[in-house]
């Protein structure tokens, strides 16, 4: 909701070791998923993360995530600073957010 555009740079949270952004795309017939640096944000607009698209990975987890479950992640802009959100854990094969 800047007055500007922004990019994200970094994505955190407490219950991983790493948290990293990543996209997923077809090449030939092929899913890959690929690592993503940083993720432009137009002024006024709106990114989605979403299953099969662009997404955050957990990697190290702390401890097992259960289904309902909240957690904080840290998402770190170059103009906005970082920003504190909350996710909600959603079953496996989940299509999108509530």
């Amino acid at each position: 909701t800047g007055p500007a555009a922004d990019r994200l740079t970094a994505v955190a949270t407490p219950v991983a070791g790493h948290a990293d952004m990543h996209i997923m795309v077809m090449e030939g017939s092929v899913m890959q998923m690929r690592p993503v640096e940083a993720v432009d944000v137009p002024q006024g607009e709106r990114i989605q993360f979403k299953p099969n698209g662009l997404h955050i990975m957990l990697t190290d987890l702390k401890r097992p995530l259960t289904r309902g479950e909240r957690f904080p992640v840290t998402l770190d802009f170059e103009k906005a600073g970082k920003v504190d959100v909350e996710v909600l854990v959603l079953p496996i094969g989940a299509s999108g957010y509530p």
